[in-house]
């Protein structure tokens, strides 16, 4: 899944000519998701994409949005300002990737350098991607793992999801 929505962003992006010069200013969607440029209104361009990126492949490997809390205040502090919090069962590579996408700097992230998109493709998590074959529509997506008595124990909403 996350294959073909990064795919598609990466389609649009090589097909469309942005004007990043002044940014948007306004943002819509759920707060755990706003990026720091956002916050801070200071206007934000294509980039913000990629730390949206970066959000969604935190949160299927960990389980929640990167510094997220309960506390509206505290969410948008921990967005600008607190550690990025990465457990160790996460792959090198994984980890990277997400760093590089959660950069706190918009010109500095992943993705926003003049490769563009190709950056995020060449990225070492990716390298048992084939991109030709996914724009073929040539691949299959992996199984997902089966939930464990442990899944249920550690997370309890599990009942939703059967």
């Amino acid at each position: 899944m996350i294959m073909g929505m990064l795919f598609s962003l990466i389609l649009v992006y090589q097909r469309r000519e942005f004007l990043v010069s002044k940014g948007a200013k306004s943002f819509c969607g759920s707060i755990a998701y706003l990026a720091p440029e956002m916050l801070r209104r200071v206007g934000h361009g294509k980039s913000v994409d990629w730390y949206l990126l970066g959000v969604l492949l935190y949160e299927m490997l960990v389980g929640t949005p990167p510094y997220f809390s309960g506390n509206k205040d505290e969410l948008f502090n921990n967005i600008i300002n607190g550690p990025l919090k990465l457990p160790r069962s996460i792959s090198t590579e994984a980890k990277n990737l997400m760093v590089s996408l959660l950069n706190r700097n918009p010109t500095r992230r992943l993705g926003a350098g003049p490769e563009g998109a190709l950056e995020i493709m060449k990225h070492p998590f990716f390298n048992s991607i084939s991109w030709d074959e996914v724009a073929m529509r040539k691949t299959n997506p992996p199984k997902p793992r089966t939930r464990t008595e442990q899944f249920n124990i550690q997370y309890p909403y599990s009942e939703f999801t059967k």
